[in-house]
Order: structure tokens, then sequence, then C-alpha cells
């Protein structure tokens, strides 16, 4: 008998995972980090564990199986449990990220490529997919008469006066520019605030258009590793993202320049920056810094923004944030994500 136990394990909001799935996975020479919705592990009938799969929202992640077991379909088996939860939890598209190797064994079950560097690939089953995506810049490339755009893509967690001196900047040195807001809801202040404050915070500038992200650009499909601050240089992983905005989006925008800020306060946006250095002049992109402004002697940050709002000083916030950001702060619709940050034990 190949196996005789399934076992789930609920994995949301937690930082870290269980040593039973983790040392399989570094086994499997598999470099899984949080966030998971569940995984399910399978045993034989030794009660080792031979297989594992996880998912968070609609990304199939951590697909692992024992090479002696290799052949017994338990890719199958672990592919049609994750599709159908994730299927129930009301998603219409299903991504996974995985290595290179598996694209064969992954077509078979309908899934195609998005994209793919040396260590891992992107695919998608399911509608709408990254073509449609695509289709739909192409039209806002054509409605607006964008020939040549820059962007910028901020998360703004929440938005300050150095994301508005960045994109005020980037605006006057550019025909277009387009603003990607981060639409992957892993911040304190929600997608659906962030994007209304941004397009408020930038309405002036006539030249500028304000864009959700997508599930394609600095999201937890594309680049996992930028949500989980604190990591060491060598451990950012963003050449798929970067891959996947120079070759697909930038061109479907006429995008010939990304702008970002100087960072100096987290290491996973210093190394995305080198990164983004590296590798965007390959396809055809300049790359800008712009020095961040700052205030009485120090970069303006979100995470200032935020540590402010944890002692009570919301009075302070007001000369480092836009009027947009400050109205949002002392609305009632934002009692609750102020509550969150002063009672979170999480960085800021």
């Amino acid at each position: 008998m190949l196996f005789i136990e399934k076992n789930i394990i609920n994995l949301q909001s937690k930082d870290t995972f269980p040593d039973i799935l983790q040392n399989f996975w570094n086994k499997n020479n598999l470099d899984i980090k949080p966030p998971l919705d569940k995984a399910m592990y399978i045993t034989n009938d030794r009660n080792q564990i031979i297989a594992i799969a996880g998912y968070f929202r609609n990304i199939v992640k951590g697909i692992a199986i024992d090479p002696e077991y290799h052949g017994e379909n338990l890719t199958g088996t672990l592919l049609t449990w994750a599709l159908e939860e994730i299927k129930q939890n009301g998603y219409t598209t299903t991504l996974i990220y995985t290595k290179p190797e598996n694209i064969g064994i992954f077509s078979d079950f309908g899934f195609s490529v998005i994209e793919s560097t040396n260590n891992v690939v992107l695919l998608e089953r399911g509608k709408p997919d990254f073509s449609d995506y695509l289709r739909t810049l192409e039209k806002i490339k054509v409605q607006n008469n964008i020939n040549r755009a820059s962007s910028i893509v901020v998360n703004c967690n929440p938005m300050t006066n150095g994301h508005l001196y960045l994109i005020e900047k980037a605006s006057s040195e550019s025909e277009h520019l387009i603003v990607f807001v981060l639409e992957e809801d892993l911040s304190y202040f929600p997608f659906k605030f962030r994007f209304k404050i941004v397009k408020e915070a930038v309405s002036s500038l006539k030249n500028v258009i304000v864009l959700p992200s997508s599930c394609y650009l600095i999201s937890t499909a594309t680049f996992p590793d930028y949500f989980l601050k604190g990591l060491p240089k060598e451990k950012v992983h963003s050449e798929l993202d970067i891959a996947i905005f120079g070759k697909h989006i930038a061109p479907s925008l006429n995008i010939i320049r990304r702008f970002v800020g100087s960072e100096p306060y987290c290491t996973v946006t210093s190394a995305y920056n080198e990164s983004m250095a590296a590798l965007l002049p390959r396809y055809g992109i300049e790359f800008t810094i712009i020095e961040r402004k700052e205030h009485k002697g120090k970069a303006i940050s979100a995470s200032q923004v935020r540590e402010l709002i944890r002692i009570g000083k919301i009075d302070e916030i007001k000369e480092i944030v836009p009027p947009a950001t400050f109205n949002f702060l002392i609305s009632d619709e934002a009692k609750d994500i102020i509550k969150s940050i002063q009672t979170s034990n999480k960085r800021h």
C-alpha cells in the first residue's frame, strides 16, 4: 500500500511551518515560506511523509514527493485536493509556483507557463488569465494614447510624502507615468484604501495613471519574498517578478523606464532594487533611483508612520503624509486599522 493517511493542516496566520513539513521541504530542496492557507501531507504504511502540497489563496506551492514514490500519481492526488479547495474558495484561476523541471507534469493538468527563470516557473490554469490581463493593459494604452511611459510600483502602507515626492518627480520627467499600487492584501492598510488614497493624492498630476498591480506584479505568486521583511539580501529571489514585468507588462503599456526610491532601511526592497538595476536594461527599460525625501534629517517611510500610529502620536503624522492619507487616518474607516497596528507585535 502506497500510503495510509492524508493529513490536512490549517496554516492560516502562521509565521512558521511545523517541522514535519519544513523538514520534508528542506530534504527535497524546496525553500517554502509563509503564507500558506493549508497543506496536505501523505504518509506511507510506516507513518513516513512521502508527499506534501500547500496553497495560499489561488496559488499552489510546495508540491514535493519522495523520489521513491515518483510515478505513483501522488502529484495527481495532491493537485486534485488543492484545486478543489481553491475552487471551493471561489477562485476561477489557479497559479503554481514550482521548479522548471516540473513544467511537463503540470502541463498534463492543463497548466500553461506564464514565465520562468533558471530556478522557478509560474504556471496558470483557468480564466481570466495572464493573456486577458495583458489585453486589458493594451486597451489602457490605446485609450490613453501612451507612446512612451514610465512606471512606479508602490505599496503605500500608508502613503507618505515620500511616495508623493517620488511620483511627482517621476511625473515631471515622463510623458506618461503608470503608478501600480500593490493589490496583494498582506499589509495593515487594505488595498481598497491604499488605492483610493493614492488616486486622490495624485489627482492633480494629469499624466499619471493609477492601476492595481494585479497578481502578476510583486505578489505572493511572482515575488513572495517581498512580503517577508528582514530576509538577508542573498535569500531574496526577485528574478521571476522582474522577468514578467520586463517581458510582458512593460511592452503592453510602452513602459521604457522604471523609477524607485532609494532604500536605506529594508534589505528585501534594497535587494530588489539591485536586481532591477541589473536585469531591467536587458528588456530595454531604464532604471532610475530617486533619493528619498527627508523630514528632520531622516528618510520618510511608511514604517515611520505606522510607528507613530502605534504610540498614539497621530498629530505628528500630518507633517509626513499627504492630506489624503491624514484625512483617512482620522476617519471612522481607519479605526480598525489603527487598533490593529497599536495591538500588534509585528515590526512597524
